[in-house]
This record gives structure tokens, C-alpha cells and sequence, in this order.
């Protein structure tokens, strides 16, 4: 007999139900961590990036109760991506912001919203190295998503 919700629903629909579910879960998790985290530096004015451990949590333990609580490499690998894939774009949009202030400051008004990748790849990498604490932060963000979805020995 199934035991619970999540047993039933990988026997009607199969396990791609349920990845898609963590996936998603996951994404949304992130997504809202890292808005967050991109409101607190907008407010606050402050390069400080402690908000930016949240991210990881959220997503690990997001993907972990998304996949009917079962840990799996995979779901460690998901948890990676999807964090490390938040924290970069929310990089891009944190530099973004600082360079519409300083653009602002000479008389320009706008800026396109997504630049080309060679843009992205050289504001992301610099506004990373501009506070090289940000990445010790980064690293524990990533160490949570990685311990959160591991899979449970006493479960």
C-alpha cells in the first residue's frame, strides 16, 4: 500500500513528475531568495552579500520537499545549478544597477536589460572581485543546496 502523497503521485504519473516538480519548486525558491537579496542591497546601499546565503537554503530545501523528500545525487547537481544560476544573475542585475547610477550621474538615461554575453561574463566577474568576501558567502549558499538535498540515512 502507499505510505504517502509523494508514493502515490511517482506511481501514477513517474519519477519525471516529480523531478519536474523539485525543479520548479526549486527555481521559484531561489528566484524569490535572490529577490530578496537584491532588494536588501538596492534599499540598503550596501555591498554586503550575507542575504546571499538564503539563496542556497531555499533551494535545497525547496528541491528536497519538491522531490517528496528523497535525496539524490541528481537532486545535489540540481541544487547547484539552480543556485549558482541565481546568484549569477542576480550579480549581473546588482552591477547593472551600480553602473544606470553612475550612467545616470553623466547625463545618460538608460541602459538595454540584458547586454550581450560578453558584456555579462565581464560585469558579473567584476563586480565578484570587487568584494572577494562575497564569493566566501557565495560558497556557503552553494554548500547548503548541496547538504540540504543529500540523501537522508535515517529516512
Amino acid at each position: 500500500m502507499y505510505e504517502t502523497t509523494a508514493e502515490k503521485t511517482s506511481a501514477s504519473y513517474g519519477n519525471a513528475f516529480i523531478w519536474a516538480r523539485a525543479a520548479v519548486m526549486g527555481a521559484v525558491a531561489a528566484g524569490s531568495a535572490a529577490t530578496l537579496w537584491f532588494g536588501s542591497e538596492a534599499l540598503f546601499a550596501e555591498r554586503g552579500s550575507v542575504a546571499a546565503i538564503a539563496v542556497g537554503p531555499a533551494a535545497g530545501f525547496a528541491l528536497y520537499h519538491g522531490s517528496g523528500r528523497r535525496g539524490s545525487v541528481l537532486l545535489q547537481a540540481a541544487g547547484v545549478t539552480i543556485t549558482l544560476a541565481a546568484i549569477l544573475v542576480t550579480e549581473y542585475f546588482l552591477f547593472r544597477r551600480l553602473v544606470l547610477i553612475e550612467l545616470a550621474k553623466e547625463g545618460y538615461g538608460s541602459l538595454p536589460l540584458f547586454l550581450p554575453s560578453e558584456f555579462q561574463r565581464g560585469f558579473v566577474s567584476s563586480h565578484m572581485l570587487s568584494n572577494p568576501g562575497s564569493l566566501l558567502f557565495f560558497g556557503f549558499s552553494l554548500a547548503y543546496a548541496i547538504a540540504l538535498t543529500r540523501r537522508r540515512v535515517d529516512e
